[in-house]
């Protein structure tokens, strides 16, 4: 059995221009390694797209065309990004959308999509921070005391998402959850007592 403390993470966290998932442009990622339970290494980059960027988006993180016009393509940075990735079990806030968008675009290149197995830190937030107001980043980070910098930027985001995981394995520990087939068992034991009958 696979101990947690034992496991490699990434943490992934994308800005993108919004729109439909297939005609969404990635503007930014950011990613760090979480090893032996402490953050290790991490990347980042603003990204070259050619889809327009919604004002919303705009207005939220920042950046514009101007911001990543002399910035990598995604056809540059996508074997750095597997690499980084390798095998490693993903950590996203809010999972499906920032995978789904990842794999939209290595797909587009010809490239393998990312099977790998995903944890999302909103739904174990439900399970470990049930008396937190909402399970938003900046509500889970303040309910842990996590200095949230450069919200709505890649890497800002992606590092207070490793740590408010980091903090998860404490509290995991703490229930007696070590190993990832434990963790499994517990996510699924706690979504089949919530389920009603």
């Amino acid at each position: 059995m696979q101990k947690l403390s034992e496991c490699d993470f990434t943490v992934l966290d994308l800005e993108v221009s919004g729109g439909k998932l297939d005609s969404c442009g990635i503007l930014e990622i950011g990613m760090v390694k979480i090893q032996n339970e402490r953050i290790t290494d991490s990347f980042s980059s603003l990204v070259y797209s050619e889809y327009p960027i919604q004002h919303i988006v705009q207005k939220m993180t920042g950046i514009s065309a101007e911001t990543i016009k002399d910035s990598p393509p995604f056809s540059s940075l996508a074997d750095t990004i597997a690499q980084f990735i390798n095998s490693d079990i993903l950590i996203v806030h809010n999972s499906p959308f920032d995978i789904q968008i990842l794999n939209v675009h290595m797909k587009k290149l010809g490239m393998a999509r990312f099977t790998n197995s995903v944890l999302c830190t909103v739904k174990l937030g439900h399970l470990l921070a049930p008396e937190a107001e909402n399970r938003k980043l900046e509500t889970l980070a303040k309910h842990f005391n996590i200095d949230l910098k450069d919200r709505h930027r890649a890497l800002g985001d992606a590092m207070a998402t490793a740590e408010i995981f980091l903090t998860y394995l404490k509290l995991l520990k703490e229930k007696g959850v070590e190993t990832l087939s434990q963790l499994y068992f517990f996510m699924e034991k706690a979504n089949a007592s919530s389920t009603p009958h």
